[in-house]
């Protein structure tokens, strides 16, 4: 069992103590992004959640094996097709 606990300074602002737990929450389940901020409540984090979960799913649906044999563009054709199906 994991076990992941965010921080924030309660002498921050209550908008940027919320920025905190929303990136610290993102990080701890596992989700990076390139970025050096912080994921931030006006960064969209429900649609970078959705599309985290959305990604999941269609490598269990494709199959590690099945993506592991794709090159690169194959790869991105497939997730990007499965991830809008499922998030429409």
């Amino acid at each position: 069992m994991g076990l992941s606990i965010t921080f924030a300074d309660s002498k921050l602002e209550p908008a940027r103590i919320r920025d905190c737990v929303i990136d610290g929450t993102v990080r701890s389940f596992g989700l990076r992004s390139n970025r050096k901020s912080v994921l931030t409540a006006d960064d969209g984090f429900f649609q970078f959640v959705a599309l985290a979960k959305a990604l999941t799913a269609c490598e269990q649906r494709i199959g590690i094996d099945r993506l592991v044999s794709m090159n690169e563009d194959e790869q991105r054709s497939k997730y990007s097709k499965c991830a809008s199906d499922l998030l429409k």
